[in-house]
C-alpha cells in the first residue's frame, strides 16, 4: 500500500512499541487459565460509512473490516470458547466510545488470568498495541507469521506463536500448546523478557 503511493528509495527506522508502565506480570504462569484470550475492536463498514479518506485503503485490500480475524474469532466465540475467550468489540458508528464496556476491561488482569492471547493485526498488517502489553504480563502472544514482529526480534514457537491469518490453524495451535505445557512455559518466559527488555519508552 505504502510502496503504491510513495516513490520511497531509502532505509526506514522502525521505532519500538512501548507498553504502559502498569502491565505487570504477576500471576504464576501454572496457575491461568490454559487457553488463549482474544482482544481488540473493529469496524464493518458500508458504502456510507467509509470516510473518504480511506476509501482507496479499503479498495486496495478488498475489505470493509479493520480487522477482518478478530472478526472471525468473534463470529465462532461461542463454538470456540473452549479454546479461545472472546473479548473482542464491534465499533458502532455514532455510539459514545466512553460508554463501551470494551473500554471497561482491566486487559492487565485478563492478560494474567490466560496462558495465551491473541490481538488481531489491523489492516496493512499493523499489530494492536495490545500485543506488547500482554507479553509484558508473561502471556504467550499469537500473531501473524510478519515481518512486523520478525524485525523487532520476535521467533516463532521461542518467544511467540505464529500463524498465517488462518482461524483454523490458530485453534490447532492452541490445542497443541495446551497439551504442551512446558514448551508453552518457555516461550512466556522468553517472551515476557524480550518484552521488559523492549517494549518501554527507554529503549
Amino acid at each position: 500500500y505504502f510502496n503504491k503511493h510513495f516513490d520511497y528509495k531509502k532505509d526506514f527506522l522502525q521505532l519500538m512499541y512501548v507498553a504502559r508502565g502498569d502491565f505487570k506480570n504477576y500471576k504464576k504462569f501454572s496457575e491461568r487459565k490454559n487457553k488463549a484470550i482474544s482482544t481488540g475492536s473493529f469496524q464493518i463498514l458500508d458504502e456510507k460509512s467509509i470516510d473518504y479518506s480511506f476509501r482507496d485503503c479499503y479498495e486496495f485490500y478488498k475489505t470493509n473490516v479493520t480487522s477482518e480475524i478478530r472478526l472471525e474469532i468473534y463470529k465462532n466465540s461461542k463454538k470456540n470458547k473452549d479454546l479461545i475467550e472472546c473479548y473482542n468489540s464491534e465499533i458502532i458508528l455514532q455510539q459514545d466510545f466512553s460508554k463501551r464496556d470494551y473500554y471497561k476491561i482491566d486487559l492487565n488482569e485478563k492478560f494474567n488470568e490466560y496462558q495465551m492471547f491473541i490481538c488481531g493485526e489491523e489492516l496493512g498488517d499493523a499489530p494492536g498495541v495490545s500485543f506488547a502489553e500482554g507479553m509484558k504480563c508473561g502471556c504467550v502472544f499469537i500473531g501473524l507469521d510478519d515481518y512486523c514482529y520478525k524485525d523487532i526480534g520476535l521467533i516463532d514457537g521461542y518467544n511467540f506463536i505464529s500463524h498465517s491469518n488462518d482461524l483454523n490453524e490458530i485453534l490447532d495451535k492452541i490445542k497443541f500448546y495446551q497439551k504442551n505445557f512446558e514448551k508453552l512455559e518457555m516461550i512466556s518466559k522468553n517472551s515476557y523478557n524480550i518484552a521488559n527488555e523492549k517494549f518501554n519508552s527507554d529503549y
